[in-house]
């Protein structure tokens, strides 16, 4: 699945209001490496992105999410992706392609192939 990934951007509640849409997608939280990388901490899917990336910066209740919010320089990326079965596969994709140190349970779905973001 061809898929346009959006972002890199700080992960802040100014750059998620001005660059994320209200649509259903999936997203990546990730930590910058000293060497330039990206590591991703976070995977996600959801109805409505912009809403669901707030959330995790108002009031996380996932406490590695909320200590790597408050402690470091956070990036985000995302994709539109208007299908239920589709975000949940993607989801699933990412999270067994990436680190994810800050998801608390397995996703469900299966492993597709899709454009990946880093």
């Amino acid at each position: 699945m061809l898929l346009k990934w959006h972002g890199k951007y700080s992960y802040n509640e100014t750059n998620v209001k001005n660059y994320v849409g209200n649509k259903g997608g999936n997203y990546m939280i990730s930590v910058k490496l000293k060497n330039g990388k990206y590591r991703p901490i976070y995977v996600g899917k959801t109805k409505y992105l912009k809403t669901r990336l707030l959330e995790h910066l108002e009031d996380s209740k996932n406490t590695c999410l909320k200590n790597h919010v408050s402690k470091h320089m956070l990036y985000f990326r995302y994709c539109y992706v208007n299908n239920n079965k589709d975000r949940t596969n993607i989801e699933y994709t990412l999270y067994k392609k990436y680190s994810h140190k800050c998801n608390k349970s397995i996703p469900e779905g299966e492993r597709i192939f899709i454009t990946l973001p880093y």
